[in-house]
């Protein structure tokens, strides 16, 4: 990848990524979430699972979470790969990106587990966030 070219190793993107502060009330919240009767906390993310797993346990959160999709990651030759998680044509009116459609993913995760949901809660922080919601 261009990091790795550019003399960026996994160790430092690993170092770097795990000083990333995430809000200490948000972390309250996913615990909350993650321990309340009922509660599940999933990932919906168009970063990659490398990145999303390693900020997770840097954190004490890795546990919280029962499940996260996002684009795979994996190290490589000392290298950081990422691929799509969705590589099949892209709906021409999405607004979501072509590598991962959010909203192709909350209508799957709805469909599958929907009924038993009393409620959803969404967050996003960016255009291609919209569709999930």
């Amino acid at each position: 990848g261009l990091l790795h070219s550019g003399g960026v190793s996994l160790q430092h993107l690993r170092d770097f990524m795990t000083k990333i502060p995430i809000d200490p009330k948000l972390a309250d919240a996913i615990r909350s979430y993650a321990d309340a009767p009922g509660g599940e906390v999933r990932i919906l993310s168009d970063a990659n699972t490398w990145f999303i797993d390693t900020i997770l346990r840097a954190n004490n959160l890795d546990s919280c979470v029962s499940k996260v999709v996002s684009n795979p990651g994996r190290e490589e030759g000392g290298a950081l790969r990422v691929a799509s998680y969705h590589t099949d044509a892209h709906p021409h009116a999405s607004s979501s990106p072509p590598n991962l459609c959010k909203g192709r993913v909350m209508d799957e995760w709805l469909a599958q587990e929907g009924s038993s949901w009393a409620k959803v809660v969404y967050c996003g922080d960016g255009g291609g966030d919209f569709e999930g919601a």
